[in-house]
């Protein structure tokens, strides 16, 4: 997947995070687990969690210059679907889709699953 810099959102699950730029496939994909999944979600927003909270935006903003920029380009392993409840403690994973059959070392990027 490639990588669009970093966000950050007033938003305690979207708090700081690395924008994934859409693609055709993505949103086909997407479109699917919607059909799958029989829901009717416009809002789509691809990202990969940094931080979890509530943090003022001149913290995160911060932050943003400190850090080098986050790699262009990011090889997943898997695309989990995940019942969110209150805490990530109770976060469960309800079905993962493998899309590669080794992993790798450098391959770890992200909340483990």
């Amino acid at each position: 997947m490639r990588t669009n810099g970093y966000g950050v959102e007033d938003n305690i699950y979207q708090s700081f995070y690395i924008k994934i730029q859409l693609s055709n496939k993505l949103l086909r994909l997407k479109k699917k687990l919607d059909y799958f999944l029989k829901i009717d979600s416009k809002d789509f927003n691809p990202h990969i969690s940094l931080f979890y909270g509530m943090k003022e935006f001149d913290v995160k903003n911060e932050l943003i210059m400190r850090l080098t920029s986050p790699p262009k380009i990011i090889g997943l392993d898997r695309i989990s679907i995940v019942s969110i409840e209150d805490d990530i403690e109770s976060w469960e994973v309800l079905y993962s889709y493998p899309l590669i059959r080794r992993k790798s070392a450098n391959m770890n990027l992200g909340r483990p699953v």
